[in-house]
């Protein structure tokens, strides 16, 4: 007979399984020993993304037990991955998930003692792994996959001095290539892109529903810190990429994945003069604004 933590074990897995299933994810069952227990690939318009969440589950009868525990060497490897590791915790009793990021700082000296053979996990820092959860586990895996994607292709670029003499290179044109289109195909679900005739154009819906706020916000912040406010495509390009990470509640943008959409959205949109002459009418209506909410202050 199968020991119980064997079957609480596996009942954990499927109930797993069936949670982000049900969010019209990829689900594959890993049969290693290695940590992991599934492997998942969210679904974005009937495509399946390449990026990927590696999960370990660990079942416990109720939140009485306080913690989990989850082996140092586990820990260790999964630090230097690019790919998100979460360590999920199922609670018999009330049939919820809870979950835990473990290499989102990506700190392998946390879990480097020798001595120890593992690592308890309070359940108290956990999260509960609902259908926000999962969304935003959706938007921080495509973005860790592309950083780390963009970093790479950045890094052959330049390592083969792409920029100066090899710039024509067919391998460092290649590359460029692909960095532009993981750029707009990022920018595209980030919804500021859209496709066009297997191309990219400036999103009409975003324009509409985000522009102006950007804009405000911009003229707000320079008048705050009394500097005059810039009319480069590239500071617009960089409120537009702003806005994007504020507005989904991202972590802070990684250097190179910034660098990539800033320039990317520089090209595509900002560039455009059409989008200046909206922005300096957008600019100057926010002005007239701010000095009428002024105004009226006063006078009230």
């Amino acid at each position: 007979m199968r020991p119980k933590s064997h079957q609480t074990g596996d009942i954990g897995v499927n109930f797993i399984e069936k949670v982000f299933l049900e969010e019209g994810w990829i689900v594959n069952r890993i049969y290693s020993d290695y940590g992991e227990d599934l492997s998942l690939q969210p679904v974005s318009e009937g495509a399946v993304e390449k990026c990927r969440v590696y999960v370990q589950v660990k079942s416990v009868s109720s939140k009485r037990a306080r913690r989990i525990t989850l082996k140092r060497e586990d820990l260790f490897i999964w630090q230097f991955s690019s790919e998100i590791f979460i360590a999920v915790c199922f609670v018999m009793e009330s049939q919820e998930a809870l979950y835990y990021w473990v290499n989102e700082h990506q700190e392998p000296s946390q879990f480097a003692d020798l001595d120890k053979k593992a690592y308890s996990l309070p359940i108290k820092i956990m999260k509960t792994l609902d259908t926000s959860a999962i969304n935003r586990l959706k938007f921080l895996s495509r973005e860790v996959y592309y950083e780390s994607t963009l970093r790479k292709l950045s890094s052959f670029i330049e390592d083969n001095r792409g920029y100066a003499k090899n710039k024509h290179r067919p391998d460092v044109l290649a590359a460029k290539q692909a960095s532009v289109n993981v750029a707009c195909r990022l920018l595209t679900d980030y919804g500021v892109l859209s496709n066009v005739d297997d191309g990219f154009a400036p999103s009409k819906v975003f324009i509409e529903e985000n522009l102006y706020n950007i804009v405000e916000n911009s003229v707000v912040m320079c008048r705050s810190i009394k500097k005059k406010l810039p009319k480069s495509s590239l500071f617009w390009a960089a409120r537009i990429i702003n806005h994007v990470f504020e507005r989904d509640g991202s972590r802070d943008i990684p250097y190179a994945l910034a660098w990539s959409l800033v320039n990317t959205v520089d090209v595509v949109v900002t560039r455009d003069e059409i989008f200046k002459d909206i922005v300096a009418e957008m600019v100057d209506f926010a002005r007239r604004e701010l000095r009428h909410k002024k105004t009226s202050t006063v006078t009230g």
